[in-house]
């Protein structure tokens, strides 16, 4: 594993099988968001090297539609505390809020 790469993936997903978001879900989360009005959002993800550039990827294609990324966060993927990172990520001034992550991340 390298060093943005999750401690808390195993196995397959460890090993890469994991592409990030596609560009179909791109293209949703898009979509979704537009059709609730939001004009900002918020965007956190984990350090993993995939679920990065798929935040990158979000905000870029937001960002095209005349949008606004009111926060782009990283979080650590094990840490005492999260406090600060979502204390961060909960008060920008966004209407929609994205998470991006592995799934074996969002079980723990």
């Amino acid at each position: 594993m390298d060093a943005l790469t999750s401690p808390l993936l195993r196995g397959r997903a460890a090993a890469g099988d994991d592409p990030g978001l596609t560009d179909a879900e791109t293209t949703g989360l898009i979509r979704l968001a537009a059709a609730r009005g939001a004009r900002a959002i918020s965007i956190g993800s984990g350090r993993e090297a995939r679920v990065a550039r798929s935040a990158q990827s979000l905000a870029d294609a937001w960002r095209q539609r005349g949008g606004e990324v009111a926060i782009e966060l990283i979080w650590p993927e094990t840490a005492a505390s999260w406090l600060r990172q979502a204390t961060r990520y909960a008060a920008a001034d966004a209407e929609a809020w994205i998470m991006l992550g592995p799934r074996q991340g969002w079980r723990r």
